[in-house]
């Protein structure tokens, strides 16, 4: 399976208060997102299609659960060091 790349462009109006005519923009106020998709899912924890701290986050939420719905990322029951060493394979 190949991975898909979306690309995201975002402007926003004047960082001065000012609205922005059509075919303006202030580089302060320009962000460009990407996601990627087809990521392991089993990795992205918190399903934003990015490998990041939200991540780390879900993770940390799960730490030593012995019944977790996710972040068993190698599905032996209980969440720690393994999953995290997984985890950061891939981050």
């Amino acid at each position: 399976m190949g991975v898909i790349f979306y690309l995201y462009l975002f402007l926003g109006g004047g960082s001065n208060g000012v609205v922005l005519d059509l075919g303006e923009a202030y580089l302060d106020n320009f962000e460009v997102a990407a996601k990627l998709i087809g990521w392991p899912p089993a990795t992205d924890l918190d399903c934003d299609g990015f490998i990041d701290w939200g991540d780390v986050m879900v993770i940390s939420e799960y730490w030593l659960d012995t019944s977790p719905d996710k972040a068993d990322l190698n599905k032996d029951g209980i969440v720690n060091f393994l999953d995290f060493a997984k985890f950061a394979l891939v981050w």
